[in-house]
C-alpha cells in the first residue's frame, strides 16, 4: 500500500510531491502551525515563460529543464522537513515550516530564485533568445 499511496501523490516526472501530495502537507503544516502558535511560509515558483521553451526546443527539452529546475533550484535548497511540490506544470510550491520571521521567509524567496538563470542556459545554451522567468510571489502565516 506504501508504494501506491508515494505513487498517487508525487508527481513522476520531478519525483516532487503532486498536487494532491501537496494539499496534504500543507494541510498537516497548517494544523502543527497552529497548534505550536509557530509561523510558517508558503513559497510559490512559476516559471513565467516555460511555454516558449516546449514549443522551441521540444517537451523533450522542456521535460528537461524541470527536472534541472528541480535539483538545481528547489531540492538543493530546501531543508529536509520543508514539502516542496509540483502543482501545475511550470509551477512548484515550498512549504517552509520553522520560519522564524518573515524576514528568513523573504531570504528564503529571494534564495530560490536565483539558481533559475543558470539552469535555463545550461539546458538551452548562451545567447538564447528563449528565457523563462521565475515569480516567487511568498504568503508569510503568523498568528502570534
Amino acid at each position: 500500500m506504501r508504494l501506491l499511496e508515494k505513487q498517487a501523490l508525487s508527481d513522476h516526472l520531478t519525483e516532487l510531491f503532486n498536487r494532491k501530495g501537496f494539499d496534504r502537507q500543507l494541510a498537516s503544516a497548517r494544523e502543527r502551525a497552529d497548534a505550536g502558535n509557530l509561523p510558517m511560509a508558503l513559497l510559490l515558483v512559476d516559471l513565467d515563460a516555460f511555454k516558449p521553451v516546449n514549443d522551441t526546443y521540444g517537451h523533450v527539452v522542456g521535460d528537461q529543464l524541470l527536472k534541472a529546475f528541480r535539483q538545481a533550484t528547489l531540492i538543493v535548497r530546501a531543508r529536509e522537513y520543508d514539502a516542496v511540490a509540483r502543482i501545475g506544470g511550470d509551477e512548484f510550491a515550498n512549504v517552509l515550516e520553522r520560519i522564524p520571521d518573515v524576514g528568513a521567509a523573504l531570504y528564503a524567496a529571494k534564495r530560490d530564485g536565483k539558481g533559475r538563470y543558470q539552469v535555463f542556459e545550461e539546458i538551452e545554451g548562451p545567447g538564447s533568445n528563449v528565457m523563462p522567468h521565475a515569480s516567487l510571489p511568498l504568503d508569510y502565516l503568523d498568528e502570534k
